[in-house]
């Protein structure tokens, strides 16, 4: 039986060894010049002035910024719009396709498939949606 304190040295030596290997690791973003996310740890819950939900970062209903210094979010132009067609049971607080309207609201809109507009060039038009079987677009 060992004590508690040689229990710890042998946590600590493998945590050491896991430590080690890890300073081997590369990261895949290590090519980006990436922005400090530090400003998100200040942010507090706040009202949304619309509908009055108490959120932090962004409305999921109203699709907006909330108590969000200026330029801490970037707002990004994408070269195509974005139609993003959800389920009404789907939870808007556990969808991550919102944050693509947060980042790129002029270029994204939100639908519920009960509600999607009636498309008229649908030869322009590509649906994407998740199955098994990978299909390459390109």
């Amino acid at each position: 039986m060992t004590s508690d304190s040689e229990s710890n040295n042998t946590h600590h030596d493998s945590k050491d060894s896991k430590d080690s290997s890890n300073k081997r690791y590369k990261s895949p973003f290590s090519q980006f010049d990436i922005t400090s996310t530090n400003v998100l740890d200040t942010i507090e819950k706040k009202h949304c002035p619309k509908c009055n939900k108490n959120v932090r970062y962004f409305c999921n209903k109203c699709l907006h910024l909330v108590n969000c210094p200026e330029g801490s979010v970037p707002q990004l132009k994408l070269p195509i719009k974005i139609d993003i067609i959800k389920h009404e049971g789907e939870r808007d607080g556990k969808s991550t396709a919102l944050h693509a309207k947060i980042l790129a609201p002029d270029d994204v809109d939100v639908y519920g498939w009960k509600s999607m507009p009636e498309y008229e060039n649908v030869d322009r038009l590509l649906l994407l949606f998740p199955c098994p079987v990978r299909t390459c677009f390109f």
